[in-house]
């Protein structure tokens, strides 16, 4: 399944959007789950979700607004992955790990403040 469109040529979508485009399609997952929808409306859903989850892991996160974006996939995934034996580049352990090596990487300033960059900062 595709990636969100980009609007503007050369830009990557940044973490805060596609956890934004994850948190909508995880409501959307849970409405096709909740109303029983059939698996060629359901199948799809998942595959958008899942899609995201793996582009979320394979984005570094380089300003805490970032991190904290990424959390919150690694949060939604694991509301997910719980009850489930899960396993890729798009589960809750390997965002975990994505995130953790993000943060490790990271370089305090030299007060050891991480870099705080807020929405629509260009990379």
């Amino acid at each position: 399944m595709a990636l969100p469109k980009i609007t503007q040529i050369g830009k990557i979508p940044t973490l805060e959007f596609l956890v934004a485009d994850l948190e909508k399609a995880d409501l959307e997952l849970s409405r096709l789950f909740d109303a029983g929808a059939a698996d060629a409306e359901y199948l799809p859903a998942c595959e958008r979700h899942w899609t995201l989850r793996e582009a979320i892991n394979a984005t570094p996160a380089r300003t805490f607004p970032e991190l904290q974006a990424k959390a919150r996939a690694a949060q939604i995934a694991l509301e997910l992955d719980a009850e489930a034996d899960c396993e890729g580049l798009g589960c809750f352990k390997e965002l975990t790990r994505s995130l953790m090596s993000d943060v490790t990487a990271m370089q305090p300033d030299r007060k050891g403040a991480i870099p705080h960059v807020g929405l629509g900062a260009s990379r």
